[in-house]
Parts: structure tokens; C-alpha cells; sequence
């Protein structure tokens, strides 16, 4: 049996052993119910009117057949692609591995943004070499003149690993560019308040340790908002999966654990608990695109990543002097990755309590599996989300969890229970 299968309990919808006499069952428009082992052993041995247990369940649109035609409808659309209007990130690359974006790229890669077709965007410029500043620059300056031309919503970030210089920091926050620190974690955490930025990216490598040191180092910090991202070296077998999944899940128990003296989220877990695949960062095409240095349009980071990593070319989607997004659908990369973001069609995915939360971008399962659905019962990314998840639904009768949550946006009328 698989490391995946393991948690999960037999019945007659999608449930999860969550370890202390819980399991969680989840019903076909994502509300879930979190139901001691007796209560799921009374579901799954059928349950008759007028049984109070039935009752909650269907209250709760658990059970399939009580769950209401129109409120499946609506949480199918609002959910699906079928409300997607664009990727709202877009990743400009303006310094990475010795190549610099020039300033007339940077006006193109903000043009192609402003050619989608979503009315709030955000972009973010990534420094990666710290030599891409003059692209940085016009590309923030340009894309704010845009914004209020086209009186479109927008944010931007800067994000670098070195801290901007005073004269940059003062234009940046002239602009409203919110400065994003590129961060490795691979020791011991960094000193309270050594960054002023106002989101991090954290780099987990094989030797971090402590995230709950590192959520009080950036708490401490001012930080708003964190990303934890695993270093490539645990993505590629299953005990760095592991220990990526045990620090992303200890990070956010934390977290939720120091939510009323510290306003710092976690953006991937809030992302999951949305439950639309356009609010998960780096999902492909879907909620994020990518544009190289020297102009090219990728899927993704991650894919734009691969290529320069692993000359992975089947990301790129053409280059921002030519490419129309009205073309997107005629690249032949586009109707494989839409088919690989479809969780009905992956059995494991379709079976899981997870499902109307998880999202796992394809150029993610490329790069840890080679393929762009990768192999669930071993997949790295499914592992660290199973561990976020499992850390809010396992406490979903927490009420300090649920404050932390809804002090982060989440929508908690979904699986409150």
C-alpha cells in the first residue's frame, strides 16, 4: 500500500485519518466534516433519518445525494476554469544565472501582462543576480503608468536575496513595490530583524531546521507573508519530501499557534484553502506566467527554471515581442498542461479528501518525476500539501485555528463543523 493510501479510510465519500480518533470526510462541493472514528464508522455503515449525524452531514453538503444541485453547480464553476479570467502573477525575470533583462524587455514583458485579460494584476520582478535593476526599474515605473491608464488593479514586488540600497528602497516604496527577501533556510534561523521586506521566499535546503524559530525570525521582522519552497535537492526522493513536508507543516502549526501577535501568513496554505486553482502560486498558465531575461514566456517559474536549469524547453510558450495571448491555446504544451491540472482525471486525486484544495503545477511534478502528473504515491509536492492541510483540518474544531484562518482571509464557512 502506498505512502498516500494509508491515511485514507474506506466509505461512502473521500475521508482522511488524521491521527488522535479523527477523520475527515469531504463531500462533492469541498465542505468537509471532521468526525470522530465512531461517526465515520456509523456513516460508512449508512445512515437513516431522522439520525442527528445524517442530519449535520447533509446540513453540511456532505452527503452526495442531500448535497443541493445548485450548490454543486456553483461550487464547480467558482472553482474551475470555467471562472478563470488570466494568471494573475507574473514572474519578470530581470537577473538570473548571468543573463540581465534589458529596460525594452522589461516594457514588453509588462505589455504582454497588461494584454491578459484579469482586471487585478500582479508582478513581481526577480533580481536573482542583483544585476537587473535598470529593467527593474522602467519595468515598475512602466507598469504603475499602465495601471492608471487602463484603471486596472495592480501590485508589484521586488524580490532579490541582497537588500535594496536606501535610494532603490525609497523609489520602490514611491511606487508602491512591496520588497519581497529571496531567503535559504539550510541552518540555523536568521536574527530577529535583520530584513525590513514585507514578504520572504524561503529556500528550504536539506540541512533547515527550526521553522519555528525561522516563523518568529521573520514575525520579529515585520514580515507579512511567507513562501516555503523546497531546494531541488528534496525534491528528487522521498525522505527530503519528508523533511520539506515536516518543516512547511511545523511552520504553519506556529504560525496558526502565534496568529494574535504576529501577522505573518503562510501564502501557500492559504492559497490551498481557497480552493481555486488561479489563487495556488505557480500553478501553470493557470495562475502564474514567467518571462525570461532575453523575453521568453514560460508556463511558470518553475518551468522558466527548468529551462535554464536543464534546457527543459517544453515551457516556453514563444517570446513577448510576438506572442498574443489569444494565441496560448494553439502551443502545443497548453491542452497537455490544462489536462494535467484536471483532479478528476488523476484516480488518486479524485479519491482524495483533499481534492477541492490541492493543485500541484505540472512543471513541479516535471522537475521531482519527469512527467507533467507525476506519480502521486511518491510525489514530493502532494506530500507537502497533504502536511499543510492535514495541520488546519485536524484542528478544525481549534477555535484558535479557526481565528488565525479567518484572520488570513480563508472563507472558514466551508469546513467549519
Amino acid at each position: 500500500m502506498s505512502r498516500l493510501r494509508e491515511p485514507r479510510v474506506p466509505g461512502p465519500v473521500p475521508a482522511r485519518a488524521l491521527g488522535g480518533g479523527k477523520v475527515l470526510v469531504a463531500g462533492p462541493t469541498g465542505r468537509v466534516a471532521l468526525l470522530t472514528e465512531d461517526e465515520h464508522a456509523a456513516f460508512a455503515g449508512g445512515l437513516r433519518e431522522p439520525d442527528p449525524l445524517r442530519e449535520r452531514l447533509a446540513a453540511l453538503g456532505v452527503i452526495p445525494e442531500a448535497a443541493e444541485p445548485e450548490a454543486l453547480a456553483r461550487a464547480t464553476i467558482e472553482s474551475g476554469l470555467l471562472n478563470w479570467s488570466g494568471p494573475v502573477t507574473h514572474v519578470v525575470v530581470v537577473s538570473a544565472r548571468g543573463r540581465s533583462m534589458v529596460p525594452e524587455t522589461a516594457k514588453a514583458a509588462v505589455d504582454f501582462a497588461f494584454s491578459t485579460p484579469r482586471p487585478t494584476l500582479f508582478l513581481e520582478f526577480v533580481d536573482e543576480d542583483g544585476n537587473g535593476w535598470p529593467a527593474a526599474w522602467f519595468g515598475a515605473a512602466y507598469a504603475r503608468r499602465r495601471a492608471e491608464w487602463a484603471g486596472r488593479g495592480l501590485a508589484l514586488s521586488y524580490r532579490s536575496a541582497a537588500a535594496p540600497a536606501r535610494e532603490r528602497d525609497e523609489f520602490l516604496r514611491g511606487h508602491g513595490v512591496a520588497v519581497r527577501a529571496a531567503l535559504k533556510a539550510d541552518g540555523a534561523a536568521p536574527p530577529a530583524g535583520e530584513r525590513g521586506a514585507a514578504r520572504a521566499r524561503v529556500t528550504i535546503g536539506p540541512g533547515a531546521r527550526e521553522p519555528e524559530a525561522w516563523v518568529d525570525a521573520l514575525s520579529s521582522a515585520g514580515v507579512s507573508g511567507v513562501e516555503w519552497v523546497p531546494a531541488p535537492e528534496l525534491t528528487s526522493d522521498p525522505s527530503g519530501a519528508r523533511r520539506f513536508a515536516d518543516f512547511a507543516g511545523r511552520a504553519l502549526s506556529r504560525l496558526i499557534d502565534a496568529h494574535e501577535t504576529s501577522d505573518l501568513r503562510d501564502e501557500l496554505a492559504i492559497g490551498l484553502l481557497s480552493g481555486r486553482p488561479w489563487e495556488i502560486r505557480g500553478v501553470d498558465l493557470v495562475e502564474t506566467l514567467a518571462y525570461a531575461p532575453d523575453g521568453t514566456v514560460f508556463s511558470s517559474e518553475e518551468g522558466w527554471a527548468l529551462d535554464a536549469d536543464r534546457s527543459v524547453g517544453i515551457f516556453r510558450l514563444g517570446h513577448v515581442s510576438t506572442l498574443r495571448f489569444a494565441d496560448l491555446p494553439s502551443q502545443p504544451v497548453v491542452p497537455a498542461l490544462v489536462a494535467a491540472l484536471a483532479r478528476e482525471a488523476q484516480p488518486l486525486c479524485a479519491s482524495c479528501a483533499y481534492r477541492s484544495y490541492c493543485l500541484i503545477p505540472p512543471s513541479v511534478h516535471f522537475r521531482a518525476q519527469g512527467s507533467l502528473t507525476g506519480r502521486l504515491p511518491d510525489s514530493p509536492r502532494c506530500a507537502a500539501h497533504m502536511a499543510l492541510l492535514d495541520v488546519v483540518f485536524s484542528r478544525l474544531n481549534d477555535e484558535k485555528c479557526l481565528k488565525a484562518l479567518e484572520k488570513w482571509g480563508v472563507d472558514i464557512s466551508r469546513f467549519t463543523c
